[in-house]
């Protein structure tokens, strides 16, 4: 397995956050606003439909070591790759529940400041969390050349997902904070040995596509559907069957 080599930062580290062509509105905002509290990540224009394994050659050319890189797939299911250039690993991860900068959270900080990273403790539970832990200190860390800190970015691993929330220290003597966003969650799928290719080391069990979801919603709709007019059927037929007891009074009307 690869090492990542992040105990220490060195001045030619370099993290490209760029994202694929055909990308949603709500995506494109989410990489701005990394951009944004990630002082040492430099943007990078977006990437075509070529084949994600010559991704290794654009960090290859800006002399990066790492990158952030945002997908689109089927239009609707936004992905998060992390990798590691030139020996890997590549974290795969499914984003869901994207809260972007737009949203006005209470908090703020200033522009070029460092975070404290925070991890809960199941990220030290086995290797595979271990090894997103130490990727997502590569992006995350912002070097010591940067301004002080005055803002916590939290990372909790709880329903077999990341979720990812940034906070404003107001005091920190009596350790009062606020949120400043933006929030999302990572639902982790897989890692890969090198660059956006190599062999699968890990292979989330508990992942499931959004495909299978979408096509159990659609069947769960369509049955639900059959049932309601089956029922429908029934009721007519039924109604039609029912004795209706003679009224004089309609005969009035009809003569």
């Amino acid at each position: 397995m690869a090492e990542l080599g992040v105990e220490k930062k060195s001045k030619k580290d370099k993290t490209l956050i760029f994202c694929q062509t055909g990308i949603s509105s709500i995506v494109r905002q989410l990489s701005r606003d990394l951009l944004c509290l990630l002082p040492h990540c430099r943007p990078e224009a977006k990437y075509g439909r070529e084949p994600l394994a010559d991704i290794s050659e654009v960090l290859d050319l800006r002399n990066a070591n790492r990158c952030v890189f945002l997908q689109l797939k089927k239009h609707r299911d936004p992905y998060m790759w992390i990798s590691n250039s030139p020996n890997g690993p590549t974290a795969k991860f499914l984003i869901e529940n994207i809260e972007t900068l737009d949203r006005n959270f209470g908090g703020n900080c200033r522009i070029g400041t460092r975070a404290i990273l925070s991890f809960s403790q199941d990220f030290d539970r086995d290797p595979p969390m271990k090894i997103i832990k130490r990727m997502l200190i590569s992006v995350f860390r912002t070097p010591s050349e940067s301004r002080p800190f005055d803002h916590i970015f939290c990372f909790d691993f709880v329903d077999n997902r990341i979720w990812f929330r940034n906070y404003q220290i107001i005091n920190h003597e009596s350790q009062e904070f606020r949120e400043i966003g933006p929030r999302f969650t990572l639902n982790p799928v897989s890692i890969f040995e090198g660059t956006f290719r190599g062999q699968i080391i890990y292979k989330n069990p508990d992942y499931v596509a959004p495909s299978k979801h979408f096509k159990t919603a659609v069947k769960q709709a369509t049955i639900k559907n059959k049932k309601r007019m089956e029922r429908r059927t029934f009721n007519k037929e039924k109604a039609e069957t029912l004795f209706r007891p003679h009224d004089d009074i309609n005969d009035v009307f009809n003569s």
